[in-house]
């Protein structure tokens, strides 16, 4: 993706979590100001993405978008949804627990930075100038800007996150921080999600949890593999990273990460969606990972 390019993945997760969450039960998931938030966000999207805030509220043109998405990708919808849950929830968990900073990588347009900033929560949002640009605009309109929230320009092939982190002073390397990489390490080869791994181990000197997504492709069909690599192809973006469930583990854990919790995407379906009675299924290959690294002594 170019500095000054939209992200079209970003927008699109925007639009699909707005989409499905116009219906019960997958809006009971959330609370109402995460709702609030994306239903604002997509009607000030740039156009045309700003139409689906109308065309989505119509049940029929709302009922072809999900045909459609689950037509080309079974469980690509629900996967938004679901990881939008577990982080939010994580997040919450953690800031019960003394965590008092979060550092999101490629932001995008997620809600967390701005709706846990006036929680007593320092954030930070990493992403690059077109998209920290629209986010900032949208922030300042619709009240989401506060001195705990920072938005800031980032190049990860051009500068390191520890260069760009010694640049702010928003957070605090020597307090308890979360990391949050939703989508992200995809975009970077194995040897950027290190070097990153390891400026963020470098800068903080307190406990920090990593709380991050994961596509194994190698767990999708030939053809569905096909369809989501020519997707993000489509939006101008390339998958780099290129690891499965257990080479990413391993990756976390050489830069002294344990992990707390590995969840595929059936184990979310028996926790979250069976008791619910939600039938969508979700991606295949699709993990979440909560991992900690421990602060130096």
């Amino acid at each position: 993706m170019q500095p000054n390019q939209l992200s079209n993945t970003a927008a699109f997760i925007a639009v699909k979590f707005y989409g499905l969450t116009r219906e019960e039960p997958y809006r009971s998931l959330f609370d109402e100001e995460a709702i609030l938030f994306y239903e604002r966000l997509v009607k000030n999207m740039p156009a045309p993405l700003r139409y689906y805030h109308c065309g989505l509220k119509s049940e029929t043109l709302s009922k072809f978008f999900i045909f459609w998405e689950e037509l080309l990708l079974p469980g690509d919808l629900m996967h938004i949804i679901l990881r939008k849950y577990y982080l939010t929830n994580w997040v919450k968990e953690l800031g019960e627990q003394g965590y008092r900073q979060m550092l999101v990588l490629g932001a995008g347009f997620d809600h967390l930075g701005a709706l846990n900033a006036s929680k007593d929560m320092r954030c930070v949002e990493l992403d690059m100038p077109k998209m920290i640009s629209l986010k900032k605009d949208f922030i300042i309109k619709h009240g989401y800007e506060h001195p705990n929230l920072l938005l800031k320009e980032a190049f990860f092939t051009r500068d390191t996150l520890l260069e760009i982190l010694q640049a702010q002073s928003t957070l605090n390397p020597n307090r308890k921080t979360m990391v949050v990489a939703e989508g992200f390490f995809d975009y970077f080869n194995q040897t950027t999600s290190s070097e990153i791994l390891t400026d963020a181990a470098a800068f903080f000197s307190d406990d920090v949890t990593l709380l991050s997504t994961l596509f194994s492709l190698q767990e999708l069909s030939g053809f569905r593999s096909s369809v989501y690599k020519n997707s993000i192809k489509l939006a101008g973006e390339k998958l780099k990273l290129h690891l499965d469930k257990s080479g990413y583990i391993k990756l976390l854990k050489q830069h002294r990460f344990s992990i707390e919790r590995s969840l595929s995407f059936d184990e979310m379906k028996q926790e979250v969606l069976k008791p619910r009675g939600i039938s969508l299924p979700v991606l295949p290959g699709f993990y979440l990972v909560r991992a900690n690294r421990l602060k130096m002594e």
